[in-house]
Order: structure tokens, then C-alpha cells, then sequence
């Protein structure tokens, strides 16, 4: 169970902070407690309700620790190389890496699109419409929360991520 106050991330798309247990209005099980979720990285007020005896994709934010190995990770793990022609297939692809929502998960999608996107770039292509969707809510994921266990800008861990993928 978390606790008030702390930070944890909701499936694969945001850092939240528990803001409350409590439960809502709308909620007809009167005795059915919830995760009152804030988004850390939202411009609006934004919540999200998820129940507490849910098995639903949450889990505590890594430690800054856990945030460095990653980066061993992104230098070190081989991404797979898996280019189908039909989008719906690299879809689904995506979706089974991400679907347990762990960071390793949202690590391999990350290193395998960037990866992409630098080779597209060289032969003056673009990536396709599925990859840059994955992309923009993968990477957003991932620097938000090494940005929140590292204490560093978010721009800043776009840039250390990048330098870890390609070697530099």
C-alpha cells in the first residue's frame, strides 16, 4: 500500500503523487478506498482515481540508484530489432514490452526507437506515426521520473538518456 505524499508512477505514462486515500463522490462502494493520483508534470489539475486493492500498473518511484543502473541499462542492453512493415504489428510489439509497466519495459521501447530514429535520420527518413506516439509517452515517462529521483531538469535527462543510447 503507499502512502499520502508519495510519489509513484501510474502505468506507463506519469509521475503521480499520492494526494490522498479516500473515497470519491462518484464511487457507489462507499467502503472501496482509492488512490487520489496528481499528476507531477501536468500544466492543468489533473487526477486520477485508482482503486487500492487494484492490481492496476502502479508502482513506487525507483530510487536514484535504481535511476543510475538504468542508464548502465540504456548503455549495455541490446535493443531488438523488429521492423515489421505493418504498423499494427509494431503496435503490438510496443504494447507487450510496455504492458507490465516496469521501467525496464518502457527502457527497451525507448532505446529501440531512438535507435530507429538515428538510423532513419542518416538515410532521410522519419519515423513512422506508432513509433513517434510510443516515443513522445515513453520518453516523457522515463525523464519525468529520473527527473523527480535525480533532481535534474527534464531537458537535462532527455540529453543524459540520448548520450546513454548512442555512446556518447
Amino acid at each position: 500500500m503507499f502512502s499520502v505524499g508519495e510519489k509513484v508512477v501510474y502505468k506507463t505514462n506519469a509521475v503521480c503523487n499520492v494526494e490522498a486515500i479516500e473515497t470519491p463522490v462518484f464511487v457507489k462502494e462507499k467502503d472501496k478506498q482509492y488512490y487520489k493520483l496528481r499528476y507531477l508534470f501536468s500544466s492543468g489539475n489533473e487526477v486520477v482515481y485508482v482503486p487500492v486493492d487494484s492490481d492496476v500498473g502502479i508502482r513506487k518511484v525507483m530510487s536514484a540508484k535504481e535511476a543510475e543502473a538504468c542508464f548502465e541499462t540504456l548503455r549495455n542492453v541490446e535493443a531488438p530489432d523488429f521492423e515489421p512493415r505493418q504498423t499494427v504489428l509494431l503496435s503490438q510489439h510496443f504494447q507487450g514490452l510496455l504492458s507490465d509497466c516496469s521501467i525496464d519495459g518502457s527502457l527497451m521501447v525507448l532505446k529501440e526507437i531512438l535507435l530507429r530514429e538515428r538510423k532513419y535520420n542518416e538515410l532521410g527518413k522519419k519515423l513512422r506515426q506508432a513509433e513517434n506516439h510510443y516515443l513522445a509517452i515513453v520518453e516523457k515517462a522515463v525523464s519525468e521520473e529520473f527527473s523527480v529521483v535525480l533532481g535534474k531538469d527534464v531537458d537535462e535527462i532527455k540529453i543524459m538518456i540520448r548520450q546513454a543510447i548512442y555512446g556518447e
